[in-house]
């Protein structure tokens, strides 16, 4: 372990909401509320990786236990408490009935230990995450419906997702690509709509991530919520999950909406691949530290072709060590995320092909015809204005310039059309016709891929017009040579197409496939 980070320490918050540096090892005291926290090493099930670090290191993973529960069966407010639901350092959730609307919510309530701090303290931390989270209206954020204390005890009510959560899903059965985007683009979207009311989470990992029985993500516990205009400014110590802690939030505690990103990327990873993007060691925080500010990414080797590079380079953005080099805000994340996502692999017909394919060439045809009546009219022109017939035959003795001039410009055509297709994705044929390339993935493939692409698709008209030149310029070898390759070309494409796949040649040498847009129908 380095120096560096060794004299450092890391960041506690007792429960009484005081954050201050200790080391890595022992026992600290609050400076503002006396009580004594054991933050000492763990090995094996006492892993501080997935838990809050104000929680003492005795009460982790400990499961909730109804025989022992006294609230279970009381009242808090106009809520009648029924079970437990899960339990935490910090407080418990359980499942209650809201009397008054005859609904079941989770009812979050601070746990026992933290009673040695004030109850106007506990409260005001409750009423301060309630407001983060009932500020964002938004079907990817689990509602909150109250906040309240009775007889010292201090309690929230939030929709009760039924389901499970991202943390359970992962240890039931791992996640597909398809699963991952459409998870990510959906807590993406809460993310952005927070940060739009200001609001920060500071405390994302799969246990605060809800999935509904539909499968459908809910972001929850807005507990570290912070103002995304105070934070990086007041000095004040970062806290979150320790596993999904960004480098700036251990060293500094300068903390800001990129930081979020970060621990997203740590989640994003943990969803796709089922395990966390680093060596933790035991578990040790100096180990977890160490690996989040200075290790890398450790990709599994088995699972290299089960997602795109893209997705991989997305990742490894959102985990870089510096925040400048990540995103800069949602909106761009979710525009990165959205060419990635997976479009259904429903192969176009052979007539709708061939008709986008037509309208392609005809495009062209158009451009060129423009080209020819431009040069014609420029031919005409000068021969219009001539003072003697010797202009006159000088000006008509240029057209078999022209034609070369033409046939020399002819290669930018289809060199316009492979830049609207590696720009878009698309030509002009494919939007009409409602088709779209994409890769093994259903996603849209990468710029490079599409160039090599557009180059192969469109050899044949590269070759035509070689033909065309050497036509021109009498050179019969040639001539002959790329008439020849021409048909060749042809016939591969024309039985590659009638394959059960349908997939010309540059797809298969490009790994691409053109398929049906969502919503569009065969012409077959």
């Amino acid at each position: 372990m380095g120096a560096a980070f060794e004299h450092e320490g890391i960041l506690f918050r007792c429960p009484c909401g005081r954050s201050q540096r200790v080391q890595q090892t022992g026992t600290v005291t609050c400076a503002k509320c006396g009580r004594v926290s054991d933050v000492g090493e763990t090995t094996g099930s006492q892993s501080l990786l997935d838990t809050f670090f104000e929680i003492p290191v005795a009460e982790l993973n400990q499961e909730p236990e109804a025989g022992d529960d006294p609230l279970i069966g009381t009242w808090l407010g106009h809520f009648r408490i029924e079970a437990a639901l899960g339990r935490g350092g910090a407080s418990v959730v359980y499942r209650a009935l809201d009397e008054s609307l005859q609904r079941h919510v989770a009812l979050k309530v601070i746990r026992g230990h933290a009673s040695e701090s004030t109850g106007e303290t506990r409260l005001e931390v409750l009423r301060e995450e309630a407001r983060a989270q009932a500020s964002l209206q938004h079907p990817h954020v689990a509602s909150v419906y109250y906040v309240g204390e009775q007889a010292g005890v201090s309690f929230l009510a939030m929709e009760l997702v039924s389901g499970e959560s991202l943390y359970e899903r992962l240890r039931r059965e791992p996640l597909s690509y398809p699963e991952v985007i459409e998870l990510a683009t959906q807590i993406i979207a809460a993310l952005q709509a927070a940060a739009a009311q200001d609001v920060m989470h500071g405390d994302l990992k799969p246990n605060n991530i809800l999935l509904t029985r539909n499968g459908e993500a809910k972001l929850s516990d807005f507990g570290l919520a912070r103002s995304v205009g105070s934070v990086g400014e007041t000095g004040e110590a970062a806290m979150g999950t320790p596993g999904y802690l960004a480098p700036e939030a251990w060293i500094s505690g300068q903390v800001d909406l990129r930081s979020d990103m970060y621990s997203l990327g740590v989640m994003l990873f943990e969803m796709t691949y089922g395990r966390k993007p680093y060596d933790f060691g035991d578990g040790r925080m100096e180990q977890v530290l160490h690996a989040h500010c200075r290790g890398d990414v450790q990709f599994p080797g088995e699972a290299s072709g089960l997602v795109p590079e893209a997705w991989k380079g997305l990742l490894l953005r959102l985990m870089s060590k510096s925040p400048e080099d990540r995103f800069g805000d949602y909106r761009e994340l979710a525009a990165a995320v959205c060419r990635l996502r997976p479009i259904p692999q429903t192969a176009a017909g052979m007539t709708s092909r061939a008709l986008a394919w037509g309208i392609d060439l005809l495009c062209m045809g158009l451009v060129a015809l423009m080209l020819g009546g431009v040069g014609l009219a420029l031919v005409t022109l000068l021969a219009g204005h001539a003072l003697d017939p010797r202009s006159v035959q000088l000006a008509i003795q240029q057209l078999p310039l022209l034609g070369l001039a033409l046939i020399g410009l002819a290669p930018f055509i289809p060199l316009s059309a492979s830049l609207w297709q590696a720009e878009f994705g698309s030509t002009p044929g494919k939007r009409l016709m409602q088709l779209r390339i994409v890769d093994r993935f259903g996603a849209v493939p990468e710029r490079r891929v599409l160039w090599r692409r557009s180059f192969l698709q469109f050899a044949v008209v590269w070759l035509l017009i070689l033909h065309g030149l050497a036509d021109a310029l009498r050179l019969l070898p040639l001539y002959y040579v790329s008439a020849a390759v021409v048909g060749l070309l042809l016939i591969i494409d024309a039985v590659s197409v009638l394959r059960p796949r349908r997939r010309t040649i540059h797809d298969q040498l490009c790994g691409t496939l053109v398929v049906l847009d969502a919503g569009a129908e065969s012409w077959n």
